[in-house]
């Protein structure tokens, strides 16, 4: 949350449009992670506020916290829809007809094709199998590349990760309105998730608002929605800048 916190840029993954973009997905996304500091920076700013204030006794500015951590709850509860839904629905309602790489099999001829596919993939060392799938982005191969997207979990025709660095070039090329749909839906879920952890650790029983967003955000990630994460978010996540924000159960001192 002190990275949300600290600057509009300190998201890990900062999304950013065009200058020609005023109404897509990743500008859509900028916006909400310019709320979600503000949102972020004020609770940050109550804590050491609070901490700081010498009127108040150890219990009081502990309900200070407490409290300022339910009023974020609700004030992200309220809002965040506004930002994700429309990110969400770009990608869930993307017309992928003439893509047939990036959906199930349309009928029992498909099916089979890919099935044959799978097969002869199975039966390749992986060398064989990196130099087919990256011919088929070459070629603009839907069958191929379809068999390789299908499942690739289930699979396992090659590494998870890899597999969908090239679905996302193949999206960037294809349906950059799709591509772009699915980067700020995945990061602002996972931006959300971390600051709803966050506030839910500063009070004192379950939220409801807590468990209301983390209900929705849980069905969004249903949709296997996902994103390329960069060195910023890694450190972000490494824990290697600590936190200098009271623990609840401490003693809060500024």
């Amino acid at each position: 949350m002190e990275w949300f916190s600290s600057s509009p840029k300190s998201f890990g993954v900062c999304l950013q449009p065009a200058e020609t973009d005023k109404e897509g997905p990743l500008f859509r996304g900028q916006k909400a992670q310019l709320w979600i500091h503000g949102l972020c920076k004020s609770f940050v700013d109550k804590v050491h506020s609070a901490a700081a204030d010498k009127k108040l006794t150890t219990e009081g500015k502990r309900d200070s916290v407490q409290r300022h951590a339910a009023q974020a709850l609700a004030e992200l509860k309220q809002g965040y829809k506004k930002y994700l839904d429309p990110c969400v629905q770009g990608f869930v309602s993307f017309d992928s007809t003439h893509l047939s790489a990036l959906r199930s099999p349309a009928n029992a001829l498909e099916a089979i094709e890919r099935m044959k596919i799978l097969q002869l993939i199975t039966g390749l060392a992986q060398k064989d199998r990196v130099e087919l799938i990256e011919g088929a982005l070459r070629d603009n191969d839907q069958a191929v590349l379809g068999t390789f997207f299908d499942k690739p979990g289930l699979y396992k025709l090659l590494d998870s990760g890899y597999i969908a660095q090239v679905r996302r070039k193949y999206m960037s090329e294809h349906a950059p309105q799709l591509a772009e749909a699915e980067q700020s839906a995945a990061v602002l879920t996972f931006d959300l998730e971390k600051i709803v952890d966050e506030l839910s650790f500063f009070c004192p029983g379950p939220n409801e608002n807590a468990v209301e967003i983390h209900k929705s955000l849980s069905e969004i990630g249903k949709l296997g929605l996902a994103f390329e994460t960069n060195p910023d978010l890694r450190m972000m996540q490494s824990g290697a800048v600590p936190s200098r924000l009271p623990e609840l159960g401490a003693e809060i001192s500024p």
